[in-house]
């Protein structure tokens, strides 16, 4: 399995948002599939519980409306391919759940170490999407608290560097392969695939199946109500007087 990590940089407006996705606080559901294609029966396990303080915070300090509030990390460990069976449903497994609560133990020590610890304001592991994947939220407050974003990441080279330390640490609790190649977030959900179409496809087949006997029943019902045929009256032939 290939680790991919998606980073972005958060207004106070593209904030609120992520929020409610990342804690699943909406009051509409945030998942398309049922929970029977979940890797758990709760959508999510949390790591670290959301600092509304500390979010509060670094929404109050900037002056300009783009200024950056909160890092975005998406951390996933494989695609759809690798947590799924070839129809789609879950591949759950005791082992597979502990090697995401180790490499979620690390994902949190890196986070802590890289922004600080008071910056990490939210953890959680989604379980209720077509993989499992981790999502974490930073303030880039420093010391003086003031924001400045540029602490963490201020080039491409930062940003590749912060990408290769977060894998190491991942990979200590489950190990995975690393490629720059790799496009954040794997293969998208092939929704063929989910329990709702499943189930659509079965219905139907069982409908076309059904479809198929009626049509058999009507035939053998119209030959027995179709009225027989009258008998064919003799004509006998008319001959000629012409005898040679």
């Amino acid at each position: 399995m290939f680790f991919s990590c998606d980073i972005r940089k958060l207004n106070k407006e593209n904030a609120s948002k992520i929020i409610v996705h990342n804690t699943r606080s909406g009051s509409k559901p945030t998942s398309q599939l049922e929970s029977a294609d979940w890797f758990a029966p709760v959508p999510k396990f949390t790591f670290v519980e959301l600092d509304k303080d500390r979010i509060k915070l670094a929404k109050s300090l900037p002056k300009r409306k783009d200024a950056v509030v909160l890092f975005s990390v998406v951390v996933q460990i494989g695609d759809q391919k690798d947590w799924r069976k070839s129809d789609g449903s879950p591949i759950q497994s005791r082992e597979l759940e502990l090697k995401l609560m180790e490499a979620g133990k690390e994902l949190k020590e890196w986070a802590k170490d890289f922004f600080g610890a008071k910056n990490v304001v939210s953890l959680e592991l989604h379980l209720d999407e077509s993989s499992p994947h981790f999502h974490l939220l930073c303030t880039p407050i420093t010391e003086d608290n003031e924001l400045q974003a540029k602490k963490w990441l201020n080039a491409k080279g930062s940003l590749m560097r912060m990408r290769k330390t977060c894998y190491q640490a991942v990979s200590r609790g489950f190990e995975c392969d690393y490629s720059s190649e790799v496009p954040a977030g794997g293969d998208p959900f092939d929704d063929s695939k989910s329990l709702k179409t499943r189930r659509l496809i079965d219905e139907l087949q069982k409908a076309q199946a059904r479809i198929a006997e009626l049509e058999q029943e009507n035939a053998v019902l119209k030959e027995k109500l179709s009225p027989p045929e009258p008998p064919k009256r003799y004509i006998p032939p008319r001959f000629s007087n012409n005898f040679s």
